[in-house]
């Protein structure tokens, strides 16, 4: 276009030459009129290239974001999981301790109460005759000394007996005879005497009994007994 309009001043009228050629001018305002208009199609093309490029961009932007907040949720989704898994594993933890404790403190509660009965049976053992089920000599003697401290100022009788010719039964009819016989005669004291009485059998066929009783009581039981006079003391 400079060189077009260069060349139109190099043509321009002169006083001496005359005026320019009308069709040469035309040429040169058509020609300046397709530059503009490719100026302005070329406008138009960049400006549509800017939009798309805007219009992508803005396009991978939001899925850019869709994806942040998808990768964002699936990552909480799994932390929370994470975190349910973790507090459910730590629940199953615990009770399954809690389970080890109760049943390591039933087995410890059987192992005392085992060991409670056999030390009452052991007890029972050292101070009851296992025959007639009476305290023996060692029960007889704790069991009286309790009573006499507890009350010293009452009256206190003591009753002994034996079986006559126990020896004989068991030389003529066996032992099984006399264990039957010491029995009975067991079971006899304890039913002639009241709650508060000891009885005893201290070894062999002999038997006692520890009392709180005047001496007119004593001797009545003794009757009833068959026990002599001379044994009531």
């Amino acid at each position: 276009l400079s060189a077009d309009i260069e060349e139109q001043q190099k043509r321009s009228p002169d006083p001496e030459r005359g005026p320019a050629d009308p069709g040469h001018i035309r040429s040169l305002a058509a020609t300046a009129d397709n530059i503009v208009r490719d100026a302005q199609h070329n406008r138009q093309h960049s400006n549509r290239i800017v939009f798309a490029q805007t219009q992508e961009s803005q396009r991978r932007d939001r899925h850019y974001r869709h994806l942040t907040v998808v990768t964002g949720g699936v990552a909480l989704a799994l932390g929370v999981a994470t975190i349910g898994l973790f507090r459910r594993r730590l629940r199953l933890n615990h009770d399954a301790a809690i389970q080890d404790l109760d049943r390591e403190d039933r087995r410890r509660q059987e192992v005392v109460e085992l060991l409670n009965q056999q030390t009452s049976i052991l007890a029972h053992q050292a101070t009851h005759d296992a025959l007639t089920g009476l305290l023996n000599r060692r029960g007889f003697i704790y069991a009286t000394t309790t009573m006499l401290r507890r009350s010293p100022a009452q009256p206190f009788a003591l009753v002994t007996a034996d079986v006559d010719r126990f020896k004989a039964i068991n030389d003529e009819h066996g032992h099984a005879m006399g264990d039957d016989v010491l029995e009975r005669v067991a079971a006899i004291l304890q039913g002639a005497t009241d709650e508060q009485a000891i009885v005893a059998r201290l070894g062999g066929d002999e038997f006692a009994i520890a009392t709180l009783a005047d001496e007119t009581s004593v001797r009545a039981l003794a009757a009833e007994l068959g026990v002599a006079p001379g044994t009531v003391a």
